[in-house]
């Protein structure tokens, strides 16, 4: 019987596999359909929109009728949006469907196996070390993120040399691999029996109280909202960045024939954030396990890599630089988690990271909108510096929190246990 964290790394392996077969090539598509920046924009939103819209509730959901149950639904409805994409995406109401469909997709499958995880995690081995753990599972993410990007960069030439649309065989495969990860699931994932008479009808009717006591408990521990406030700059930042890169490379290449060069950057910086991963865990030991000054310092340096990113003008340098900043990436989200989840109930588990998730949302949202519009008025580089200036002052969000620790004597959320 494998470990929780080996299932876990392959589930999130198989799982956002699936993700990276469309990430090279999605605003291409977009654009490829008639959309301009910020159209995408607009339908990028409709994404975060869902997200921000069912999250709460399917993670509270998750909480009361159980991760495995809902991370099920969530891969139906994302097998559904990527037929609707494939076969009715020429009309853009459809195209706009399909993308939230996406989001209810996301926001259904937001915090159930993680929370899954964690609980099977501290069952198995109580006095683990939770931000190894993760660091060892971010480095499945990025890799099957990575895998899934470079085949995904070649697919579109292979889609066109069959006699299909350039971007339809992204979709078959990102479909087929969705409908493995749920076979995986089914037979891999094993949790305790959620007995309840009606249990959905019941579950809902227990929704009221579950996010009221979410939002209570999010909105007055001060540590845990600064956090997810930390989320919401990272939502409004990086999503400028992963939706017009692949505009701004096309720019620099001339066009989008390459392809290939699409699915080799993807999957670089998807490499390099497993390499984050891997070198974040030194790196705590060497500051002791300070996460929140960790935080503090990583995040002001990706934030300057956003403004040093707007003045490549060279694939050389726009690829080292890309590459850089998902390094950095990788170094911040582990020291996140572990100081997220020290300070989570286990019962509140799956509603809290839906509560973050929403966070991310907000901020995807206003970044989709927002810097898409500049983009569109301005010029990219122009709204990557907005984001750039706005991730930098994130890492003020920390200094807080290390304070708000101190004052309440809760060192131990970023200290050595």
């Amino acid at each position: 019987m494998m470990t929780p964290i080996r299932t876990f790394c392959l589930h999130q392996f198989f799982h956002w596999m699936a993700v990276g077969m469309i990430i090279p090539v999605l605003i291409l598509f977009l654009m490829n359909k008639g959309l301009d920046l910020f159209q995408v924009g607009l339908c990028l939103s409709t994404f975060s929109f869902m997200v921000f819209l069912f999250e709460l509730p399917t993670g509270g959901l998750a909480d009361q009728i159980g991760r495995k149950t809902v991370y099920l639904i969530s891969s139906s409805v994302s097998i559904c949006a990527a037929f609707v994409l494939l076969i009715l995406s020429d009309n853009i109401l459809f195209l706009f469907l399909g993308m939230g469909l996406k989001g209810i997709s996301r926001s259904l499958s937001t915090g159930t196996i993680e929370a899954w995880f964690v609980d099977r995690f501290r069952m198995v081995s109580p006095t683990g070390d939770l931000q190894k753990a993760f660091a060892i599972v971010g480095i499945f993410v990025p890799l099957g993120l990575g895998i899934g990007a470079f085949v995904g960069g070649i697919l579109p030439m292979a889609s066109t040399s069959i006699g299909w649309e350039r971007y339809s065989l992204n979709l078959v495969i990102m479909l087929a691999i969705d409908a493995w990860t749920a076979i995986f699931t089914i037979i891999l994932i094993s949790e305790r029996s959620y007995k309840f008479d009606k249990r959905i009808w019941n579950s809902f009717q227990n929704l009221p109280r579950v996010l009221g006591d979410a939002f209570q408990f999010g909105f007055h521990n001060r540590s845990i909202f600064l956090l997810m406030s930390a989320y919401l700059i990272w939502g409004f930042s990086v999503m400028s960045i992963e939706n017009l890169w692949q505009p701004r490379l096309k720019w620099i290449l001339g066009s989008e024939e390459q392809s290939w060069i699409f699915g080799l950057l993807s999957s670089g910086y998807f490499m390099a954030a497993a390499a984050g991963n891997i070198i974040i865990t030194p790196i705590c030991r060497l500051f002791k396990n300070q996460y929140a000054l960790i935080l503090v310092i990583f995040r002001f340096t990706m934030g300057t890599s956003f403004i040093l990113l707007t003045l490549q003008t060279r694939i050389w340098g726009f690829s080292f630089m890309y590459i850089f900043m998902f390094l950095q990436n990788g170094f911040i989200k582990s020291p996140h988690q572990s100081l997220f989840h020290q300070l989570v109930p286990d019962e509140k588990r799956s509603t809290m990271i839906s509560l973050e998730s929403l966070f991310i949302s907000v901020g995807a949202i206003s970044g989709n909108v927002v810097l898409g519009w500049l983009a569109n008025i301005r010029s990219i580089p122009f709204a990557w510096t907005i984001a750039g200036v706005a991730f930098c002052s994130s890492s003020i969000i920390y200094l807080m929190f290390m304070r708000v620790e101190n004052t309440t004597n809760k060192n131990n959320c970023f200290r050595p246990n």
